[in-house]
């Protein structure tokens, strides 16, 4: 992903949207990082993740 297209994400984009392209354009990197390191990419907190994914779940 270039920076640009990056920067644009965090602004047009939720924190859902994000996380899905994240695993959309990463599938196998998606379980190989810990949720930690996720969450800084994303620029998320881990209790928004944990809402997001528990929300997907369902």
């Amino acid at each position: 992903m270039t920076q640009q297209a990056r920067i644009e994400s965090f602004i047009f984009q939720t924190a859902e949207e994000r996380y899905l392209d994240f695993i959309e354009q990463h599938p196998t990197l998606f379980n190989r990082i810990s949720l930690s390191h996720l969450c800084s990419y994303l620029g998320i907190e881990r209790q928004t993740l944990t809402r997001i994914r528990q929300k997907l779940a369902h």
